[in-house]
């Protein structure tokens, strides 16, 4: 899991004022810094003073855009892609992201004998936007609204949530 940056162009319904040349605009930050990916309207960038240096950029464009924290998930990440559009984005290229204002990483683990982490797991997974096992821990992307909801599955079946990002 790595935490990336996100440039999100905040792009006119209608037909963009014609002094702002938009794809000028992308071509002239690529050129300026590496984008790991672009998925329009999303551009994602891996150091923050390469975000700084897009911020620059853009602050003298005149095109609007927010600046946001965001989650690549690698391949081993299982997601359900008709939720996953609601808190991110899988990319052409196959890379998938999530936006940390709206997401929380949690592990699932066993925490005593005669827990049944199993029954938590496929409980848990009607929750998660992406999961993912890792060294014997269940790994789960959910919204930061329902990590209380997390936290009640797994004492339910005897296990323990921790938050990892």
């Amino acid at each position: 899991m790595d935490t990336v940056f996100c440039v999100e162009l905040l792009l006119p319904a209608v037909d963009p004022d014609p002094e702002i040349n938009i794809s000028s605009m992308i071509k002239e930050i690529a050129a300026a810094i590496p984008l790991l990916d672009y998925h329009p309207p999303l551009l994602f960038i891996s150091a923050e003073n390469d975000l700084q240096e897009a911020d620059a950029i853009l602050q003298s464009s005149g095109i609007r855009y927010e600046l946001g924290t965001w989650l690549e998930l690698d391949e081993r990440w299982i997601t359900e892609l008709r939720v996953l559009t609601d808190y991110g984005v899988a990319t052409p290229s196959g890379r998938t992201f999530i936006d940390l204002t709206l997401c929380a990483v949690m592990q699932l683990t066993c925490t005593e004998a005669g827990s049944e982490l199993a029954s938590a797991i496929l409980q848990a997974e009607e929750h998660a936007i992406a999961m993912k096992r890792e060294d014997g821990r269940q790994l789960l992307a959910v919204d930061r609204q329902q990590i209380e909801l997390l936290e009640g599955i797994a004492r339910a079946y005897r296990c323990s949530t921790k938050r990892l990002i």
